[in-house]
């Protein structure tokens, strides 16, 4: 290989490697904080409100989608938001855009 083949070919592997850094940065940046809460006997849109407290989230949903009212109760000891939602309201999808959460009724039924 002459020379400028050889500055090529290290910018080609250069680059490769910087977007390959850049993809794998991605899917951890969509995954919410672990929470620590307890909560007993609270309604649905409470318990949101408690998780939003206790993160940098706020959470998007139709009132439709989530049954705001339900009562629930859970203890999360440092518990990802995702496994909570899904304890609490499983016929729910979780959904993460930046710092919203984006919460809306699973279809196909289930």
């Amino acid at each position: 290989m002459n020379e400028p083949n050889v500055l090529k070919w290290i910018c080609r592997c250069l680059c490769t490697v910087i977007i390959l850094c850049a993809v794998s940065v991605v899917p951890a940046s969509a995954q919410a904080p672990n929470v620590t809460l307890e909560a007993k006997n609270v309604t649905v849109k409470e318990l949101l409100r408690l998780i939003e407290a206790n993160s940098p989230y706020t959470f998007a949903y139709a009132d439709a989608d989530i049954t705001p009212g339900k009562r629930v109760s859970v203890k999360a000891d440092n518990r990802s938001i995702e496994s909570i939602i899904a304890e609490v309201l499983p016929e729910v999808n979780v959904e993460i855009k930046g710092l919203k959460i984006l919460l809306t009724t699973r279809s196909g039924g289930g």
